[in-house]
């Protein structure tokens, strides 16, 4: 591996997923015409000291600072909960001086643009959490031809947040219940035509009832158009499998046989 340069190794990555996509063996596990692809950076080593030059750092409540390394990266959902590796991108800091440290939204644009380079025909729906919840992120997503859906916060984007609970409340149209086993009841409520900064959105909420629990709240930004018919896959099918890249993947690869967290070797 000492003569393998790392390009290689996230080249052999997305050429499995690659010949899984061209054998059409996953067709039946897509959503609709499109493949779920969720996007999220995870940290995968933390140092009490500098580690390298491009470590990327964090101050932490009582003074001191943390040395860490990082990667942002976009899996394949599957209809059957399976996630694959489509592409990887450090998130290091530059060599020599720099004003600002790496982050996930400057990787994203570089992961975006690897992917379509190696991926240029795949209809993808990008599924991520409400870092993305922003302008930029949702122009080069228009710009490369996909779609997305973004957990939606107050706190992200509060004018958005307003307008779009106004929106809902004043359409008594866009409201459907679905009861599901074991006594869970979904209470639905969107808004259309949602005007963010010359982007066009769309908002589903998701209010939800289990017997014995305080109830939960979903939301949601995409440029998916929500109506009765689509809304419950948009939200259970969509936006709330994004968690499998935490549970199905980081959380595999990080305490499983890959121990993603340990250096095994430099």
């Amino acid at each position: 591996l000492t003569h393998l340069h790392p390009s290689e190794l996230l080249e052999f990555n997305a050429g499995l997923a690659g010949r899984l996509l061209r054998m059409r063996c996953l067709e039946k596990l897509r959503f609709g015409r499109e493949w779920l692809v969720a996007v999220d950076g995870t940290h995968i080593r933390h140092y009490p000291t500098r580690h390298c030059p491009r470590c990327l750092t964090q101050k932490q409540p009582d003074g001191s600072v943390l040395y860490f390394h990082a990667v942002l990266e976009a899996k394949l959902i599957l209809a059957n909960g399976l996630t694959v590796s489509l592409g990887s991108m450090a998130i290091l800091n530059p060599r020599g001086r720099y004003d600002k440290q790496d982050c996930e939204m400057k990787a994203f644009t570089r992961l975006a643009a690897w992917l379509k380079q190696r991926f240029p025909r795949l209809p993808m729906c990008l599924l991520m959490d409400s870092l993305y919840g922003c302008r930029p992120v949702m122009k080069l997503c228009r710009e490369k031809g996909w779609s997305y859906i973004i957990v939606f916060k107050k706190g992200r984007a509060p004018a958005l947040w307003r307008k779009a609970v106004r929106a809902a409340e004043a359409a008594p149209a866009n409201r459907k219940t679905v009861h599901r086993r074991g006594g869970i009841v979904q209470h639905y409520q969107w808004a259309t035509d949602l005007d963010y900064r010359q982007e066009t959105v769309h908002a589903v909420f998701c209010r939800e009832h289990r017997p014995g629990t305080k109830p939960t709240q979903w939301a949601w930004i995409t440029d998916h158009r929500p109506d009765r018919e689509n809304v419950d896959r948009l939200a259970n099918k969509g936006g709330r499998l994004r968690w499998k890249i935490e549970n199905e993947g980081f959380n595999v690869q990080k305490n499983g046989e890959s121990g993603l967290k340990h250096d095994y070797g430099s």
